[in-house]
């Protein structure tokens, strides 16, 4: 099963004062990043570029405050993403030669082919700063811009498209452009004109905001429902060369109210030399009780609204994206020898064991 890390408490980085936060790790285009009084900056400079981060924690009913400006461009895509180990997926984009609005979308365990995709009118998002929220309850996702709400999905409306289990955080740019799919060149308005890049995505700050705190996340079978997952209060510790226990502490189901991260504390990350380790690592987590999620009573302040897809408050009108991210992208394994597939079974047969052992 996926290991998922939990955010323990409110997470707030200013990028353009701090520079690279411990808690976001690079995903590609390593040498595109850049820092400095603007914040973190995702160029793309050349075909395939996706300068992009993604947080080592996960959320499981949360809020996300982000201040970007997206980068412009034909075939360039600016994105917020939350994404789950079950593909469960919640969009905010920007398409580069659109300067006058923003596309939201949800998906569900993968599926491509049905999503609920929509636009919402901002003003010049390219070259003003504006702050993008999204807040993701148990009931319902709801959009805001500058504070004013753009969006609002219920999860009542379409029960099997609603994302429900834990997510981490991604964001970035990426040339949609040079896809060889022709429905997302399309959907991105490209191909890409490098003679007029660099195509500059930035980011300022980030705030993160967890509605049920924790150590771990565990998935208990592959439904990829919200009830298949459990919620170890402890934190976890990892290392690739030595093991630590953390005491045991009382664990709280998903039930509890969103009103409850009002007692975190909120901390800042500093600018900090973080040191990777490898994906071999030894994880130990101190003994404690879990439960399942069941279901949460939230009663944070957004009103309860008749509304199913959209809201006229920032002038959401309904549309749909027909392409695929670059962060859904899958290799077809290459054919192996009968004996050398049954001696990487065995492997697979043991790691598992291993770990369920845990």
């Amino acid at each position: 099963m996926p290991l998922n890390p939990g955010l323990m408490k409110t997470f707030t980085h200013d990028f353009s004062t701090s520079g690279e936060s411990d808690q976001f790790e690079i995903l590609a285009s390593k040498d595109n990043i850049k820092y400095d009084s603007d914040g973190i900056h995702f160029p793309c400079i050349k075909t395939m570029d996706a300068p992009s981060i993604g947080s080592k924690f996960y959320i499981f009913w949360g809020k996300v405050d982000i201040v970007m400006k997206a980068a412009p461009g034909a075939g360039i895509i600016s994105s917020l993403v939350l994404e789950s180990s079950s593909l469960d997926e919640i969009d905010l984009e920007f398409v580069g030669l659109q300067d006058t609005q923003v596309q939201t979308n949800i998906f569900r365990k993968g599926d491509r082919d049905h999503s609920d995709g929509a636009n919402s009118t901002v003003a010049q998002p390219q070259t003003q700063w504006h702050t993008y929220t999204l807040d993701w309850k148990q009931d319902s996702l709801t959009y805001y811009i500058d504070g004013q709400r753009a969006r609002q999905i219920l999860r009542s409306d379409n029960p099997d498209l609603y994302p429900q289990t834990p997510m981490n955080i991604r964001i970035g740019a990426w040339t949609a452009g040079d896809s060889k799919s022709e429905g997302t060149v399309q959907w991105s308005q490209g191909p890409v004109d490098y003679s007029k890049g660099p195509f500059d995505m930035m980011v300022k700050s980030i705030t993160v905001d967890n509605y049920n705190p924790a150590g771990q996340y565990v998935y208990t079978d592959k439904t990829g429902s919200q009830d298949s997952i459990k919620i170890v209060k402890d934190a976890i510790v990892s290392s690739s060369t030595s093991t630590s226990t953390v005491a045991a502490s009382t664990t709280t189901s998903a039930e509890s109210t969103s009103t409850s991260t009002k007692d975190v504390e909120t901390t800042t990350s500093a600018k900090s030399t973080s040191t990777k380790t490898t994906s071999a690592v030894t994880s130990t987590i101190a003994k404690s009780t879990v439960t399942s999620t069941g279901s949460e009573t939230s009663t944070a302040t957004v009103p309860k609204t008749t509304l199913s897809t959209t809201s006229t408050s920032a002038g959401t009108t309904t549309g749909s994206k027909t392409s695929t991210s670059a962060s859904a992208s899958a290799t077809q394994p290459s054919s192996a020898s009968v004996k050398s597939a049954s001696v990487v079974i065995s492997s697979v047969i043991a790691l598992m064991a291993a770990v369920f052992a845990l």
